[in-house]
């Protein structure tokens, strides 16, 4: 049974049979602290890549405060919430543009710090590299007069929540929620680092595009059968409606 509230904030759906008292909305800067927490509890220990790369929490915090200090990011990230008013999941974003309505999303500092950061450590230089070459220039994916779009770019969820299908939820509800906050953002692109979160990509539309092995940065496959980062993309319906 599915269920659907609207209210001047937020966008409600909830699985009553599933779990109760679970919204989406979009993140706010006040949710800093909260998504570091979720980064760490529901991110962190279970992402292939900083496993195999045997990447401490100490050693990609910095990456994951650089990522909450993006301001498009933190005041545009999806955000599951549950009957206690806590953030149990999210979907976290940047924009990529060549609009100039929106090219003060694009930091030049923000990018020196992350180059500063991964290089004093190879193991998150090798990270990063790998999803760079999966989506680094993802333009020509889509109408020359696309000119920006979203990136996805983590997935957390808490360990209790994960089998309650938040996370399948969330990647269901992101479209038409991403359409309504930007129509003029026509599209999205992700670089997928384990074959579950390629697989509700696709099933909810995404196309896949690139797929870079983890052998090309020294990795084997990952215990889960994984062995690539996968990009997949998706046009949204709102670029067929645009005048």
């Amino acid at each position: 049974m599915l269920k659907f509230i609207s209210t001047s904030n937020y966008f409600v759906r909830k699985y009553s049979n599933i779990i109760p008292n679970f919204y989406l909305r979009f993140s706010t800067p006040s949710d800093k602290d909260s998504l570091s927490l979720l980064l760490k509890k529901g991110f962190h220990d279970e992402e292939n890549l900083v496993n195999l790369l045997k990447l401490s929490y100490e050693e990609t915090k910095p990456m994951y405060d650089l990522v909450l200090a993006n301001d498009f990011t933190i005041n545009n990230s999806l955000c599951a919430i549950n009957e206690k008013d806590e953030i149990c999941g999210a979907l976290l974003y940047k924009i990529i543009t060549k609009d100039d309505r929106y090219k003060h999303y694009n930091n030049e500092k923000e990018d020196e710090i992350f180059k500063e950061i991964i290089s004093k450590n190879d193991k998150l230089r090798r990270c990063f590299e790998i999803q760079y070459n999966t989506s680094s220039n993802p333009w020509y994916l889509f109408p020359d007069e696309v000119k920006s779009i979203w990136k996805t770019v983590i997935l957390a969820v808490l360990p209790e929540y994960r089998k309650m299908k938040v996370g399948s939820y969330i990647l269901k509800e992101r479209e038409k929620l991403c359409m309504k906050r930007f129509p003029d953002l026509y599209g999205d692109v992700c670089d997928c680092t384990t074959i579950m979160t390629a697989k509700m990509s696709v099933k909810e539309g995404y196309t896949i595009f690139n797929k870079v092995p983890y052998s090309s940065i020294g990795l084997p496959p990952a215990s889960d059968g994984s062995d690539s980062v996968i990009g997949t993309y998706k046009l949204f319906p709102n670029y067929f409606k645009k005048d």
